[in-house]
């Protein structure tokens, strides 16, 4: 059985509830919104790119918490910067001994000289994709697929040019088995 008391309590509930519904969300929302920024300038962060703004109030702990984003995105831009750095060095240094290369594949006999250069022009293509991508690294290096057979053979074919007087080099394709033998000839001496 309901009495009044029972009303008058329900409904003093429902009037502080209500009451304290409104300053209840205003304080959630001003917690939340110092971390909701944070999440809002992590996402955009790129490296060599300098982090947006962080929220410089808030509680202790988001003052800390945006601290530490603002040191690890330090770091990983002067690791990303390092590593740019290391890329643009080792591709720059490898344009050397491949222009020497290619000097000596001008000797070789028309066959091994067409597949010589088109080698060359492949290196010399992935360091300038890896000048590109290091100038700038928003735009990641394609993927290159090999066809590992087509490779095998070619070697194949400039072993038994290059070393004519010592034997034959022979790749074995199984179509049944899709095995691949390569046979080399041993030099006992």
């Amino acid at each position: 059985m309901i009495e009044r008391w029972h009303h008058v309590t329900l409904l003093a509930m429902l009037v502080t509830i209500l009451a304290l519904a409104w300053p209840s969300w205003a304080l959630a929302r001003a917690i939340s919104r110092p971390i909701r920024e944070m999440a809002e300038s992590a996402s955009a962060a790129r490296a060599g790119v300098p982090l947006g703004a962080l929220p410089a109030g808030g509680v202790g702990e988001v003052r800390l918490l945006a601290a530490a984003i603002a040191r690890m995105h330090d770091r990983l831009s002067r690791h990303a910067e390092g590593r740019t750095t290391m890329l643009t060095a080792i591709a720059h240094d490898l344009g050397t001994p491949l222009s020497r290369l290619a000097f000596w594949a001008e000797q070789l006999p028309d066959e091994a000289r067409a597949r010589a250069n088109a080698d060359l022009d492949e290196m010399r293509a992935m360091l300038g994709s890896v000048l590109r991508f290091a100038r700038d690294e928003s735009k990641p290096a394609t993927d290159m697929r090999i066809d590992l057979g087509s490779l095998l053979e070619s070697l194949t074919e400039d072993m038994n040019i290059a070393e004519a007087h010592r034997g034959t080099v022979v790749l074995d394709n199984h179509p049944g088995g899709g095995r691949l033998r390569v046979t080399l000839p041993l030099d006992p001496g």
